[in-house]
């Protein structure tokens, strides 16, 4: 399913004046308003009314959902909002009506404050203001939000997962698997590599699907710097690493391999060597990717580093996990990785 917005109400209560102003049984309903108006679709949309039992709450238990993907009308919206200097062009009131449809006074959430906390909010209450800013009564709502607002913000200045991710149809942490973490990173053992995938200084947005977007090309880099072994390792003569994707079509043609090098005696084995992966939709590593991130095993996006001896046999290997760098929000810079054998014993 896309990223979402999903705006709950749940209860209301005012108090006796505004609730006599309501008049007509004091039938109350809220209306739904973003400061940005086009992030809804047609007229605000609003509950349905309800009566407060005596001197209690008014119940409504009512939810409306947008639905987040680039190129929408709602990811524009979004996209301005959260852009916009103005922290109030994000906000969302929550305005509640009389039964004559007369507004009686309004609550509201920030949606840039939304993100700046990393916090959907959950049954918060908030104090419904009238008119002369006098507090006329309290709704209780939760705005699930966190995860849209993420992609839009990544999709207009960073993260190529994030635009992979949307373009699925899958918010940042949908799906993912439950594939065990990685043994602990040994500061003796560096097999290390950077992925770098940076959006910096693109513009505009993209509908799922489009074969042609006015962006920049991007690419993902991976880098070998060093591996040490032990003295006595068979083939350490003559190392090499090679790049297996789990997925071998992001990489396209045979695995992309290092030079072979010599490790000093209980030293390193120097590569310093890139490959570099470029990366548009409709190409076979967008493609790639889009399967990687949107398959329900985590594994699937594993990204395999495999030591090749002299004789071109696999000494073992390293690993590192696309969706897990993702939901971290960080690339890799020199990060040491373990190789494990056949075994998942480390070797070096």
């Amino acid at each position: 399913m896309p990223a979402q917005l999903i705006f709950t109400v749940h209860e209301l209560i005012v108090t006796a004046e505004a609730a006599g102003a309501g008049a007509d049984g004091a039938a109350l309903s809220v209306r739904l308003e973003p400061a940005d108006r086009t992030l809804v679709d047609g007229a605000p949309p609003t509950t349905e009314p309800r009566t407060p039992a005596h001197g209690g709450a008014a119940r409504f238990d009512w939810s409306h959902t947008i639905d987040v993907f680039p190129g929408g009308r709602a990811w524009d919206a979004l996209h301005r909002a959260l852009g916009s200097e103005g922290e109030e062009d994000s906000d969302i009131y929550f305005n509640v009506l009389g039964a004559s449809g007369a507004g009686l006074g309004e609550a509201y959430v920030n949606l840039e404050q939304l993100l700046a906390s990393g916090m959907d909010v959950e049954r918060e209450h908030l104090k419904v203001l009238g008119p002369d800013s006098k507090v006329v009564g309290r709704l209780t709502v939760s705005v699930q939000a966190i995860a849209a607002l993420k992609l839009v913000k990544s999709g207009g200045g960073g993260g190529l997962a994030s635009m992979i991710l949307a373009a699925a149809g899958k918010t940042a942490y949908g799906g993912m698997g439950a594939s065990p973490a990685p043994a602990s990173l040994s500061q003796s053992q560096p097999a290390a590599l950077r992925l770098a995938a940076p959006f910096s200084g693109r513009t505009g947005s993209f509908s799922a699907g489009s074969a042609a977007p006015k962006m920049e090309e991007e690419q993902l880099v991976f880098t070998i710097h060093e591996l040490i072994v032990p003295a006595d390792t068979p083939g350490a003569t003559a190392l090499s690493v090679r790049l297996e994707p789990e997925d071998k079509a992001l990489v396209g043609g045979a695995p992309p391999q290092t030079e072979q090098r010599s490790a000093a005696q209980g030293g390193a084995a120097r590569f310093d060597w890139s490959h570099t992966v470029d990366v548009l939709p409709g190409t076979q590593a967008w493609e790639a990717l889009h399967r990687a991130l949107c398959s329900a095993g985590e594994e699937d996006s594993d990204v395999y580093f495999n030591v090749i001896g002299e004789s071109g046999a696999s000494l073992g290997e390293a690993y590192v996990n696309f969706e897990r760098i993702f939901a971290s929000g960080n690339d890799l810079s020199r990060e040491d990785l373990e190789v494990l054998d056949a075994d998942n014993k480390v070797v070096y």
